[in-house]
């Protein structure tokens, strides 16, 4: 019987999966930029920021602690209190440097190449979990990733396939953190995004997303 549920349970953390590639762009997209034009959404900070071929490159390639970021000229509020932040990216092509995307509410992702795994930080504070499928060993990879936050509830996504679930202590500060982040940092030289999008799924999203959190905390169990 407890196999049965456990199988049960492994194929609605699948159909979960799936489903998130195919509908994380369904519902109001509230931004959304595939890097075919320029720079025109993002305010950056060094000037070493580049759009080639339809993405956009980061390239912090100084020797010290230097940073190359970009961040939305758009801000967002607390929609729904619901958001999916859906982008493509190489996670780190260089094994040196480090790559780090923050989104609306304060969920950030961070890929570290000095670790086996990207890191998972909230608000700042670097949560003692990791983000399975984000391994440096394919660092140079182009992988989509989907940071959704419901609520007090987060997952993020690699590749369709759920990678981490939690939630969080304290509901997410948008007044703080109100726009999207993307940033490299030290030697990384090949930071490139395909694209990024900030939707409000359909509600019908919700329950898949759910279903594949739930999946998975019962296996860790």
């Amino acid at each position: 019987m407890k196999r049965q549920m456990c199988k049960r349970l492994l194929t609605l953390t699948m159909l979960a999966g799936m489903a998130v590639g195919v509908s994380a762009r369904a519902g109001m997209v509230v931004f959304s930029d595939d890097f075919s034009g320029d720079l025109g959404k993002w305010t950056t900070n060094s000037g070493h920021e580049y759009i080639s071929d339809g993405k956009l490159y980061l390239t912090p390639t100084g020797n010290g602690d230097w940073t190359d970021l970009v961040w939305s000229k758009q801000t967002f509020s607390n929609t729904s209190n619901y958001y999916n932040l859906e982008f493509r990216t190489d996670a780190n092509g260089d094994p040196r440097g480090q790559e780090l995307v923050l989104m609306p509410g304060g969920l950030e992702i961070d890929f570290a190449a000095w670790s086996n795994l990207a890191g998972v930080t909230y608000k700042g504070t670097a949560l003692d979990q990791y983000v399975s499928g984000t391994g440096v060993a394919d660092a140079g990879t182009m992988r989509t990733i989907n940071m959704v936050v419901w609520g007090n509830d987060a997952s993020i996504y690699v590749n369709g396939a759920l990678g981490w679930s939690g939630t969080l202590q304290t509901a997410p500060d948008f007044t703080t953190y109100s726009q999207i982040i993307l940033r490299g940092q030290y030697s990384v030289i090949t930071n490139a995004y395909d694209y990024v999008t900030l939707s409000v799924p359909e509600p019908a999203s919700l329950g898949l997303l759910a279903l594949g959190g739930l999946a998975l905390a019962r296996r860790r169990r």
